[in-house]
């Protein structure tokens, strides 16, 4: 990890400077997440992180998930009380954040956080969320990169009443052309900088190869950012690959998914992701084990909103253990406890492949497995290929 350098504080204003050493020195930020949170000491690196941003500088955070990226910029705004704006790029997750956040720091008593998008239908949380009324502010790319620029001039006067902290990018491989979840309106993030110059920028995401990190500090024009770089590399996952079979192969690919439900029955069966390439096979997928009596939904495109908010929720509450989905839902999920992740088709790509397999929040064991046409699928992605790529992180 990079050491903050005289060069990171020039143009910084040094109450604030001196406001970060202070915090660190008296443990003002390990009581924030004792009472925000309740957990009783930071991860490695993420008070460094902390130290930084408070002292003005960039940052970019390239962690596996489940090191506790979010805590970085969350524990500054509850600290401060000034606002930190988070770019995350699906409103489910938004959502999820911004509940988690009111329910645990908030205590269901304080709403500490809020988002902005199309979601949104509450224009006074708006107006309160460009007031500065809440540390914590979550908006996707397309709102705050609005045509009108109506956000950025808002973000500008908060910078200029010193009541914005940071804008976190999350999921921020979605800027660089070269990741594998490309985005236009996350490469357009950069402007932020040239509109509200001297707020510090962090970027956080779990899977970026070293070409797609340094596209993300170039196009998000971060200045001498403070860099913290852990290994992707997840000791409790298990892979295992095998050979698509065809018409009536669903059987055996989702033996274990059977076998756990038969032996220690349906209250017992763990969180399980399914994820399909098309809408066809994730409604065909999701009739198998529903004819063997587990609870199952699917996610496809085509359903209603109403229908998708209904699967995500009842997923999240463990009501419904196993869900078919596209990749799409994964990434919208913020589910610690998820135990099987079964690809009934190779992904794109590696980086594609790892971004999805680390849906699982915490460290308890969890089981992956891939199944793949021999034939069809390109040789770069097979099983071994896969194995290798994931040892390097």
């Amino acid at each position: 990890m990079d050491e903050l350098d005289d060069e990171a504080f020039m143009g910084i204003d040094i109450e604030t400077i001196e406001a970060a050493h202070h915090a660190a020195a008296n443990g003002v930020l390990l009581r924030t997440l004792q009472r925000s949170f309740g957990f009783e000491a930071f991860r490695e690196g993420q008070q460094s992180v902390m130290e930084a941003l408070l002292a003005g500088r960039d940052a970019a955070v390239f962690w596996a998930t489940g090191n506790g990226k979010s805590l970085v910029y969350q524990i500054p705004a509850l600290h401060t009380s000034k606002t930190a704006v988070v770019v995350t790029p699906l409103i489910s997750l938004m959502q999820d954040q911004v509940n988690k956040i009111n329910v645990t720091a908030g205590r269901g008593e304080r709403q500490l956080a809020a988002f902005l998008g199309s979601a949104q239908n509450d224009p006074k949380i708006e107006r309160d969320a460009l007031q500065g009324r809440f540390p914590l502010v979550y908006i996707s790319p397309e709102k705050l990169m609005s045509a009108d620029g109506q956000i950025l001039h808002a973000l500008a006067r908060m910078a200029e009443d010193k009541m914005l902290l940071m804008l976190a990018v999350d999921e921020a491989h979605c800027v660089s052309e070269w990741g594998h979840d490309f985005r236009p309106e996350y490469q357009r993030l950069g402007e932020f900088r040239r509109a509200v110059p001297g707020v510090p920028i962090v970027a956080l995401t779990a899977t970026a190869v070293e070409r797609v990190q340094q596209d993300i500090v170039s196009s998000l024009g971060m200045m001498n950012p403070f860099i913290s770089r852990f290994s992707f590399r997840r000791a409790n996952l298990t892979l295992r690959c095998q050979r698509k079979i065809g018409t009536g192969g669903a059987s055996v690919h989702m033996a274990s998914l059977l076998s756990a439900f038969k032996t220690k029955g349906p209250s017992s069966l763990s969180s399980t992701l399914i994820y399909c390439p098309t809408k066809r096979d994730v409604e065909s997928i999701c009739e198998y084990p529903k004819m063997h009596g587990i609870s199952c939904d699917h996610y496809p495109a085509g359903r209603t909103q109403e229908e998708r908010d209904a699967v995500h929720k009842a997923f999240l509450c463990s009501d419904v253990p196993v869900v078919v989905a596209t990749v799409a839902f994964g990434m919208g999920i913020d589910k610690p406890d998820i135990r099987r992740i079964i690809h009934y088709g190779a992904p794109k790509t590696v980086e594609e492949y790892y971004q999805q397999v680390w849906a699982s929040q915490d460290r308890y064991p969890q089981m992956l497995r891939l199944v793949r046409c021999w034939r069809r699928s390109p040789r770069r992605y097979e099983c071994c290929g896969i194995r290798d790529s994931l040892q390097l992180f």
